[in-house]
């Protein structure tokens, strides 16, 4: 007895099997999608203690040398190492004045390290060098502890 063919039946079947293909396509997508995602919020969310220094008592104590110091920070991201270029002014321990200049390589830590440059500056100014110490400045904590990193090689360079 041959067998019998239903056309219905194999639509139906092509149709499942697309369907299941084009779920796996999906799935896949979305895969990537979210662990680029989580290399972004890991970049927004930890923070690296490796690299950021803390301030102790004796850097609160130290007396500093008047003067402009550029020291460049480096941190890690989950696409690798960046670094930021910190400039600071002092006059009798304060930082009277502080830039940054972005030199980051990943697309991702360029968009940081611009978040980071828009919002730092009132964290900064006007406070005592050897009491400064960022966490999380717009998001941004590793460049926060690129920062940091320039700010503890300053402080050694300016110490009286």
């Amino acid at each position: 007895m041959p067998l019998k063919r239903h056309p219905a039946l194999a639509a139906l079947v092509i149709v499942v099997l697309l369907g299941i293909a084009a779920g796996a396509v999906v799935l896949a997508d979305k895969n990537k999608d979210s662990q680029q995602s989580t290399a972004i919020s890991n970049q927004t969310s930890s923070t690296s203690s490796t690299s950021t220094p803390s301030t102790s008592a004796a850097d609160a104590n130290a007396q500093y040398k008047d003067g402009t110091y550029t020291k460049e920070g480096s941190y890690i991201t989950p696409g690798g190492q960046e670094s930021i270029t910190v400039t600071v002014t002092l006059k009798d321990g304060i930082v009277t004045d502080s830039s940054v200049q972005n030199v980051a390589n990943n697309r991702d830590s360029r968009e940081y390290q611009s978040l980071f440059t828009n919002s730092y500056k009132s964290k900064v100014v006007g406070k005592p060098v050897g009491e400064i110490s960022l966490s999380r400045v717009a998001g941004s904590s590793l460049t926060s502890s690129g920062f940091n990193d320039a700010l503890e090689q300053i402080r050694n360079s300016a110490k009286v």
